[in-house]
């Protein structure tokens, strides 16, 4: 867009019809208060639909699904932690087998690795668990600065030029 004056009254108009071609597009005009105005509102809309967002972050955090999928994730860590306290028995269990020469110590330190192997990836998905709960009970942050800086222009209203 080019800036042009005419008596008191600015105009922007599209430089594409006068420095490209004439087939490339129209030859067109706007106002510069009538371009302010559609700007603002352009801004206007980004802001409320940036404040709505945050509200409706806010209804989901309250929500009763995140309560029932916080009580799932309680349910799936105490199961895990059952199971990471039953290979704990089962390897406390094959060394007192080893030890009392009802297996082999081959055989021994074949088990206790499988029974290893299996702790480690329990506690892997138990920490992935309780991460995914902390970030469920912490919910969305409605305090993003992003949406704190549209939330600070809510109402904002243009009363200069440019």
């Amino acid at each position: 867009m080019t800036r042009s004056k005419v008596g008191s009254v600015v105009y922007y108009y599209c430089r594409t019809y006068k420095d490209q071609s004439k087939t490339a597009c129209t030859k067109h005009t706007i106002k510069h208060d009538r371009l302010e105005a559609a700007v603002l509102y352009a801004i206007q809309q980004q802001v409320y639909l940036a404040v709505d967002c945050t509200k409706t972050i806010e209804r989901i955090n309250r929500a009763p699904l995140v309560k029932s999928q916080s009580k799932k994730l309680m349910d799936a860590i105490e199961q895990k932690e059952r199971e990471l306290a039953k290979i704990t028995r089962y390897k406390q269990a094959i060394y007192q087998d080893w030890k009392d020469g009802e297996i082999s110590h081959s055989d021994y330190r074949h088990m206790k690795e499988d029974y290893e192997r299996q702790a480690e990836a329990l506690d892997e998905v138990i920490g992935k668990l309780r991460a995914e709960q902390a970030e469920l009970v912490n919910g969305i942050d409605t305090e993003n600065p992003f949406l704190t800086a549209f939330r600070q222009y809510q109402n904002i209203d243009w009363h200069g030029t440019f």
